[in-house]
């Protein structure tokens, strides 16, 4: 194992853990516990929470796992991260609640595994990746959950996330990991922008930053990729991935 935290009240910041079985594992404690920036690549499974008070994961990613995170019987949140190229990337085996998942970016594998159950949550972006947990598309879980309404199946143009460098494009422009610098090259830009919830602070973002935070692994942070200003945008939140509206129902919408 990677790292084993058994201690009450812990905080742990910018680390990576790779290539064990798990890359950081907490057993049965009780206590309050935050993660910070903590990236776990190719273990098995890249965080494993058996059983907590509660855990707070903020800014962190789970990358070529066969599991992203697993949370067995914990209250957890996961914000702002992103899950990318795991085969699964959030298994739940024991209780679906014990763990939200909100202004993340999930791509690639299958997103729920387990006991065919899924967590709660909202404004993710999902991209590439299957639903899992016996529902064929965003919408079928959208329905049964009534939660993760304003969740979508899009693009989210990760930068560069074989290299673990997870902003996302921006024609307007997006800090560039390897020379330390803005940059303005790309063409595309990414659905992530301005995607995470309106009700919390975009404060840290620079200008342009669309009065919304970013999803993912740099919202609300000072290299938030910025928001284009001279094109109208109007993304189709729901039912990217196909599926079927029933009777009556609400239709979401992003503009910028």
């Amino acid at each position: 194992d990677v790292m084993t935290v058994n201690a009450s009240y812990i905080k742990l910041a910018d680390l990576r853990l790779r290539g064990g079985r798990y890359g950081l594992y907490v057993p049965k404690i009780f206590s309050y516990s935050e993660y910070d920036r903590v990236i776990s690549v190719s273990n098995v499974y890249g965080f494993y929470e058996v059983q907590n008070t509660y855990s707070r994961y903020t800014q962190c990613a789970a990358v070529k796992n066969t599991y992203g995170c697993r949370v067995d019987l914990s209250r957890s949140q996961w914000d702002r991260g992103v899950s990318w190229s795991n085969s699964v990337a959030f298994q739940f085996d024991f209780n679906a609640n014990a763990l939200t998942i909100s202004n993340s970016i999930i791509v690639g594998g299958t997103a729920f595994g387990g006991s065919g159950r899924s967590g709660f949550g909202d404004y993710n972006v999902f991209w590439d990746a299957e639903v899992g947990a016996g529902y064929l598309n965003l919408s079928e879980l959208q329905r049964d959950k009534d939660s993760w309404w304003h969740s979508t199946y899009a693009d989210p143009q990760l930068a560069d996330p074989e290299h673990l460098d997870f902003h996302v494009k921006s024609t307007q422009g997006r800090y560039d990991l390897v020379s330390r610098a803005w940059v303005t090259t790309d063409t595309t830009t990414s659905a992530a922008i301005d995607f995470a919830d309106p009700q919390l602070s975009f404060a840290n973002e620079p200008t342009p930053n669309g009065s919304r935070m970013n999803a993912g692994f740099y919202g609300n942070t000072s290299e938030a990729s910025k928001s284009p200003t001279n094109s109208l945008y109007l993304l189709a939140v729901s039912f990217n991935d196909g599926g079927t509206l029933w009777y009556t129902g609400t239709l979401y919408w992003v503009s910028r």
